[in-house]
């Protein structure tokens, strides 16, 4: 069944019946590419936790109307909220990585300028990114099948992104994996001790952490680690984390 995100104030309630109003591009995509009609059924999730299942009363490529049904907690959630610390990384691999976080389950996304970062964007620049990413990974969550948006965030320094998340966050588990850790691996470290639901990971961009930004990562409570003798890209090692720490927090299946 097709799933749509719509926003709580795009709900409206007439006569005891709730409704909800699909607009713009997810409007086009039923009407014109998916070509679906009046009395067909979707799912509408509100990106907060609630979702109905739902019937098409009226499709047009400016806006469909959906009778929806009685609302339940959505049961694809992770229960636990993951982070990721982005790296700012080259060209476009950020739109890759917003995706895949969303896909994977993360709660949210922030994007990190560090001293090894190539890439270096204007305030305004960096504003449009991540309008760009933020509906990257509405598109993703609604593929799938997610019952939540995951937020990306403002691009921030280190120290400022991580004094924010901790705040937020102060039992939170920070997980740094790190090329030159040889000691303690990702699984000992999350077998230690028992996982909080708050858990953040940071990716260096492509050149790699310093060992200055390792010490400033420990300094709000990071735990380095290793993911093993092979090296992972920055667009892919975040994905990798995030999957290897929800798979041993039985969100993955198993």
């Amino acid at each position: 069944m097709h799933r749509f995100f719509v926003a709580p104030e795009k709900l409206l309630e007439e006569e005891g019946v709730l409704w909800a109003r699909i607009e713009g591009d997810d409007a086009h995509h039923i009407a014109r590419v998916l070509r679906l009609r009046p009395g067909a059924s979707v799912e509408v999730a509100d990106g907060l936790g609630t979702e109905y299942t739902g019937t098409l009363t009226e499709v047009s490529p400016s806006e469909v109307r959906v009778r929806l049904g009685a609302p339940r907690p959505s049961l694809s959630e992770p229960a636990y909220r993951v982070t990721l610390f982005q790296g700012l990384p080259k060209s476009d691999k950020m739109d890759w990585v917003v995706q895949k976080a969303a896909e994977v389950g993360m709660a949210e996304v922030v994007p990190v300028t560090m001293e090894r970062s190539v890439t270096s964007l204007t305030a305004a620049k960096a504003a449009g990114r991540v309008d760009r990413w933020q509906k990257i990974a509405r598109s993703a969550a609604q593929q799938a099948a997610r019952g939540r948006v995951p937020v990306v965030r403002e691009l921030a320094a280190l120290d400022e992104a991580l004094a924010d998340w901790r705040r937020r966050a102060p039992d939170g588990l920070l997980i740094v994996p790190w090329e030159e850790e040889r000691e303690r691996g990702i699984k000992s470290l999350l077998q230690s001790a028992v996982v909080p639901r708050e858990v953040g990971i940071v990716i260096g961009p492509e050149g790699g952490m310093t060992e200055e930004e390792i010490a400033r990562c420990a300094a709000y409570g990071g735990q380095a680690c290793t993911l093993g003798p092979r090296i992972l890209r920055t667009e892919t090692a975040g994905v990798v984390v995030a999957a290897l720490v929800l798979y041993e927090l039985g969100e993955m299946g198993g």
